[in-house]
């Protein structure tokens, strides 16, 4: 099976400029999207004119180094990748992560389960169905399933590679999609659509 990072950084804010870190085992440069997904009940998508990077790591003290860049610090966010379910989603959908060109980012707040209970819960013997139905989505090639790095609150979320902006515009007006909205129990739940440059 494919592997994906274990950690990914999300860096972006208006003017945001900083060069792509080192010690990466891919990441894109991104500038900012709108996108039209009118029945969105759940999902807050921003609309700015923000840009930045994604970066993966394979490696703690990779991601470790980029945390601690205090030029980053307030534009930054910084995840776990769930596996092997995020993996899986990449097995799946049988596409390459070098023919991505659009990032999906979505964090919520848990509301009710742990962390934990959410992880468990795509986990296991539901890791496979989880993976499937996400990888069977048009131009989605992975899904970094996430989760907060910070332990007093259990923010979840995905950071999606997808083959185009209008793939992601698809996937949040999919029925598929409004039913993950519905389902999730979550709250604050924002979103931003990224094109790759």
């Amino acid at each position: 099976m494919a592997q994906l990072a274990s950690y990914v950084a999300v860096v972006n804010g208006d003017g945001v400029d900083a060069p792509l870190p080192a010690g990466t085992t891919y990441a894109h440069k991104l500038k900012e999207v709108s996108i039209e997904a009118g029945k969105l009940k759940v999902l807050g998508m921003t609309q700015s004119t923000s840009t930045g990077f994604v970066a993966c790591f394979s490696e703690e003290k990779d991601l470790f180094a980029v945390e601690h860049d205090l030029r980053l610090g307030e534009n930054m966010r910084c995840f776990d990748v769930c596996e092997p379910v995020s993996s899986a989603t990449l097995e799946k959908s049988k596409r390459s992560l070098a023919d991505a060109r659009a990032v999906l980012v979505i964090n919520g707040q848990l509301d009710g389960p742990t962390g934990k209970e959410f992880v468990a819960s795509i986990s296991g013997d539901n890791a496979d169905q989880f993976a499937a139905a996400f990888a069977a989505q048009p131009g989605l090639i992975c899904k970094h399933v996430l989760r907060s790095r910070w332990g007093d609150r259990d923010v979840i979320g995905g950071c999606y590679f997808f083959e185009s902006v209008a793939d992601v515009e698809t996937y949040l007006n999919s029925g598929f999609w409004l039913g993950c909205e519905k389902e999730t129990r979550w709250k604050e739940v924002v979103g931003e659509v990224f094109e790759i440059v």
